[in-house]
């Protein structure tokens, strides 16, 4: 079954898969440089393996059933509702044309925030290759299988029904393995509800302070999950982030977060997106995915 989804404003597939590191991690399969990528979704009754490609103005979803739960799924993955219309409005007034006419600014998701907020707390003083292999080993380890052999992110249900030394010992998460069981049995017992963070009319301040109160949840989490909530008021910086405007800067020193945020704070509500837009520029200038190109069998998924 093949089933073509439009985008609300100018879209382009292959900025949104390759806007950030999410597609070089399971449930994420990326299988060309186009953009065309396989992705495992939940839902009530399965978990369907879907294949994304580029469509003119959206995609394209091929899979053996399409249905209401999944089209919903994927329009928020990929980010088809944002409408950034003001925000390429505002960058192009900001020597920044480049942001519109690449269709940058939709930042790739998970299927649900719960799986965004764990990907984040697991990208937190360790590196890429080690975020990684903790997220294939959760997912081995207690996702759920599609008919195909690929897997769905776990639930905060399986996460709650493991010890802390599971999550030491199996996903090899250290100092975050306490944090993965007590957000589990957070949710599961109706004391945390991260899905109730997508309401819009939340205020962001109190939103933020939420997330802060989670185990594991710092300032650098926090604020990059709000960009994915589609709030961009915080910057959400990190070595990496640090380190590589330094370089884009022509800066002999690291420059402090006092530096970049007065920089980006002419850009208001926008200030975070338009950051990681610079951050990211080269990796879409440069053309050249091929290093984020697995196979499904690479994936440790299946």
């Amino acid at each position: 079954m093949i089933k073509i989804l439009s985008s609300r404003g100018p879209y382009d597939l292959r900025a949104v898969v390759f806007s950030h590191g999410w597609a070089d991690l399971t449930p994420f399969c990326v299988l060309a440089e186009d953009g065309t990528t396989e992705v495992a979704v939940r839902t009530k009754k399965t978990v369907a393996t879907l294949r994304i490609s580029p469509a003119a103005d959206g995609l394209r979803i091929e899979a053996d059933d399409i249905s209401d739960e999944v089209i919903q799924a994927i329009r928020w993955i990929f980010r088809l509702d944002d409408d950034l219309t003001e925000f390429y409005t505002h960058t192009a007034g900001n020597d920044r044309p480049w942001i519109g006419e690449r269709k940058m600014g939709r930042l790739l998701r998970s299927q649900t925030v719960f799986e965004d907020l764990i990907k984040l707390i697991l990208t937190t003083n360790c590196s890429w290759a080690f975020t990684r292999l903790m997220i294939d080993q959760l997912m081995k380890e207690l996702g759920d299988s599609a008919p195909d052999g690929s897997r769905a992110f776990p639930t905060p249900a399986a996460l709650a029904g493991k010890t802390e030394k599971f999550f030491r010992t199996k996903i090899r998460a250290g100092y975050r393995s306490p944090h993965l069981r007590t957000i589990g049995r957070a949710i599961v017992n109706g004391n945390l509800d991260p899905e109730k963070w997508r309401d819009p009319s939340l205020p962001t301040e109190n939103l933020r302070k939420e997330i802060l109160s989670v185990p594991g949840a710092g300032p650098y989490v926090a604020d990059n999950l709000l960009k994915f909530l589609g709030r961009y008021e915080y910057l959400g910086l990190d070595s990496w982030a640090r380190g590589t405007l330094k370089r884009q800067w022509g800066m002999k020193k690291i420059p402090s977060d006092k530096t970049i945020a007065r920089r980006y704070k002419p850009h208001g509500s926008y200030q975070g997106l338009v950051l990681w837009c610079d951050l990211t520029r080269d990796w879409l200038e440069s053309e050249d995915f091929s290093s984020w190109i697995r196979t499904p069998a690479q994936t440790g998924a299946s």
